[in-house]
């Protein structure tokens, strides 16, 4: 198991975790971040772990038997390092410690619930990261680069980073 503890002093501050996956996981990250023109599976990442602490159902993300059946599945799994904004490390891990599983396979959990939706939905809608939190505040509204990145994303035309991803630092 991962452990650190981690406080949230900025949304933007970024953490490198080790995390197991599956190479069925780590080809489906390659092949998201090649058809998404995203930077690197990182991001693909980032982007599935904002999906899913903003979007979906905790309980359908976190299922005990298929957990299960991962955390036996974790030493045939490769070893990846990923960059996490400290919001989404801490959400993970606050999953983590609740259901009593490891951080890779709740990563894992992750993945599979974004597998099972469309492209459309995990990757073609900006998610701010400063809305991926551990308590359930209301999410914020875009900023003007994250609204600007939607409508790109909207019109079917590739949506623009200024290097500081939607730019949330508003």
């Amino acid at each position: 198991r991962v452990s650190s503890s981690l406080t949230l002093p900025s949304q933007m501050q970024k953490v490198e975790k080790e995390v197991t996956i599956s190479q069925t996981n780590a080809k489906w990250l390659k092949d998201k971040t090649k058809a998404n023109g995203l930077k690197n599976e990182g991001k693909a990442l980032r982007c599935c772990i904002n999906y899913a602490a903003q979007t979906a159902k905790i309980d359908d993300i976190i299922d005990s038997k298929r957990a299960l059946q991962l955390h036996k599945e974790l030493p045939k799994g490769v070893q990846s390092n990923f960059s996490l904004a400290t919001s989404q490390a801490a959400w993970i891990e606050k999953w983590a410690s609740e259901k009593n599983l490891e951080f890779s396979v709740v990563v894992a959990l992750v993945l599979e619930a974004c597998k099972a939706q469309t492209n459309d939905v995990v990757f073609k809608i900006v998610r701010c990261k400063t809305n991926t939190s551990l308590n359930n505040k209301p999410l914020k509204e875009l900023c003007k680069g994250g609204q600007a990145a939607q409508v790109a994303l909207n019109a079917g035309q590739e949506a623009k980073s200024t290097g500081k991803g939607c730019g949330c630092s508003k």
